[in-house]
């Protein structure tokens, strides 16, 4: 048995978890019906990254690595010059990803929209030692 999480600000796709920790993105409309945990992924060059609560609370994985939030052996710097950033995920000295990429754009129009709304890696350095968040990602 596995579990559905959409992808990061695309709720159109969704990724499907198996017992084996394998993930497989398919369409949303494909899996009408079924019940997704909090939860949500991106897509970096074939690796799938992601953030899904769970009954221990929420849970990063990078691949086929899992993460408990509140786990201090892992750990994720966003650094920016310009429009360009570098997302780097580190497990202690292990280099995870490193990613370079151009800054989403900020819905102007939004008055919600900023950094962690639009950008995955901000997203999950704003929540990385956010005890509200972990509290509300920890299903009962």
């Amino acid at each position: 048995m596995g579990f559905y999480i959409k992808k990061f600000n695309d709720s159109s796709m969704v990724i499907l978890f198996d017992d084996q920790n394998t993930k497989v993105e398919i369409e949303r409309s494909l899996v009408d019906g079924m019940i997704m945990p909090k939860g949500f992924y991106i897509k970096e060059n074939d690796c799938f990254l992601g953030v899904f609560s769970s009954n221990e609370g929420p849970v990063f994985f990078v691949g086929d690595q899992n993460f408990r939030f509140c786990d201090e052996g892992w750990d994720i710097l966003v650094t920016e010059k310009g429009c360009k950033r570098t997302a780097e995920i580190k497990k202690g000295d292990e280099d995870l990803i490193s990613i370079s990429y151009t800054a989403p754009k900020i819905d102007e129009l939004d008055p919600w929209s900023d950094k962690s709304s639009v950008d995955f890696y901000h997203w999950l350095k704003s929540r990385r030692n956010d005890k509200e968040f972990i509290e509300m990602w920890t299903d009962l």
